[in-house]
């Protein structure tokens, strides 16, 4: 336990001599505008002399927002006590990817970390409706968060960014790859997101697939479309050099489109794993299956 000397504490004797890094994080991080040790205590207890003698005698500490930002918010600072927040998810759009950069870029002047997934992105490829005609994908906007990030100053703190990507999402081994790059996104911790499926197949030590859905129609929102069966498995043909894909749709769901499969040989699907794809027409061979 911390002893005063006399009616004052110093934070080398709260903290210890010794401890320098202790001591420079507090400087850096937590002091506001040179107060002393005595005053910071005055601060973040707001006058509560229990809380303020608990932090004393360190049997009691807030967490690091609280710790940085309370008592600021009387001067008129904007001051966040929260350490971290998850950002609402960018939808697959200019507008949307840039809204959630405003919002992070907002969330770190305030000296909060901030989370985000870019599942719903689409993959590297895909195409889209503008000059560019097919998108980056993903993964390329993580330097966009990673820069973000690397622009806003917190008191002595980089802000505190958590991108993530779901492990069924096709950019998945280019984030992985990002990782590995110590001269990309600098700024930013990443993690994959695991389903219950995948934690199966590392239990179970098997491969795991990633299944797509199958829509009846292009589209720009995997969840508003109904969803009318499932890719099940897809392989590489050399020979014929395309991606052949194995399918199963529901019979009611999908009648539309397999009555034209049976009827012309050919019916068009839109293929996806929670982003946009390209329509693609099944034909050729039909095989019945007893689904």
């Amino acid at each position: 336990m911390a002893v005063p000397i006399g009616n004052s504490m110093e934070i080398e004797q709260w903290l210890g001599a010794d401890n320098k890094l202790g001591i420079d994080i507090w400087n850096k991080k937590y002091c506001y505008n040179g107060e002393t040790f005595e005053q910071w205590l005055d601060r973040v207890s707001e006058g509560d002399k229990a809380v303020r003698k608990l932090i004393e005698e360190q049997k009691f500490l807030f967490g690091g927002r609280i710790l940085a930002n309370r008592g600021l918010q009387k001067t008129g600072l904007k001051v966040t006590f929260s350490n971290c927040y998850v950002v609402q998810p960018p939808e697959d759009s200019i507008e949307s990817i840039f809204e959630c950069a405003s919002k992070a870029a907002r969330t770190f002047s305030y000296g909060g970390g901030v989370g985000i997934d870019l599942s719903k992105l689409a993959p590297r490829g895909a195409r889209i409706n503008n000059t560019a005609s097919e998108t980056s994908g993903a993964v390329s906007f993580t330097d966009l968060y990673s820069m973000v990030t690397g622009l806003i100053g917190q008191h002595g703190r980089r802000g505190a960014l958590m991108l993530t990507l779901s492990c069924e999402h096709p950019d998945l081994e280019e984030f992985m790859a990002v990782k590995t790059d110590v001269d990309r996104v600098t700024k930013a911790n990443m993690s994959i997101r695991v389903t219950d499926k995948f934690m199966e197949c590392v239990r179970d030590h098997e491969t795991f697939v990633k299944h797509g859905h199958v829509f009846a129609h292009h589209h720009n929102n995997a969840e508003k479309d109904p969803i009318l069966g499932a890719i099940k498995a897809s392989a590489y043909n050399e020979k014929m050099g395309r991606v052949e894909l194995f399918i199963w749709a529901d019979k009611e769901k999908a009648k539309e489109g397999l009555d034209q499969l049976e009827k012309n040989g050919e019916a068009s699907f839109s293929m996806a794993t929670r982003v946009p794809y390209d329509e693609c027409f099944p034909k050729g061979t039909l095989v019945q299956t007893p689904d």
